[in-house]
């Protein structure tokens, strides 16, 4: 790695501000810096279109940065927004009890979200393929607000 690429990825390793997840390049230093086994969380926010029409984008955003404060002693947990209603959460640790939490979180604050995982591989963009496509199949059968298995 060249000095000019290390100091690009320092750079881009940092939270967003606004919800103190990982921007998505420092979301990829993260993943090849694992080495322990680490699961992908993916993510769907179920109706957050209808829901930021409703009350606004500024309390759809404080709902969601609630929601997401799930972190604990024994887990380490990175993100970053997928696209504009998705997120992307490596975890390791308890899986369970993180997906629990998760979702406890989001009713709590009045959010629901289709959530699914997969095993994290060497290549982080399968793995989030891999939990998308669960999170997809759900929602085509209308299963949404669950944990998807």
């Amino acid at each position: 790695m060249t000095k000019s690429q290390l100091l690009t990825e320092l750079a881009e390793l940092k939270h967003d501000k606004s919800f103190g997840i990982l921007t998505r390049p420092a979301l990829e230093i993260e993943h090849r810096k694992q080495s322990d086994a680490v699961t992908v969380i993916f993510l769907d926010l179920d109706h957050i279109h209808n829901l930021n029409e409703q009350i606004g984008h500024e309390a759809v955003n404080r709902r969601i940065k609630k929601a997401l404060r799930i972190r604990s002693n024994d887990i380490v947990l990175t993100g970053r927004w997928y696209s504009g209603d998705e997120i992307v959460l490596l975890i390791k640790g308890d899986v369970t009890g993180t997906l629990n939490r998760l979702q406890n979180n989001l009713t709590k604050n009045g959010l629901s979200a289709t959530i699914a995982t997969a095993p994290l591989t060497k290549q982080l963009h399968k793995a989030v393929d891999a939990a998308k496509s669960k999170v997809e199949a759900a929602k085509a059968k209308n299963n949404r607000g669950q944990i998807v298995r």
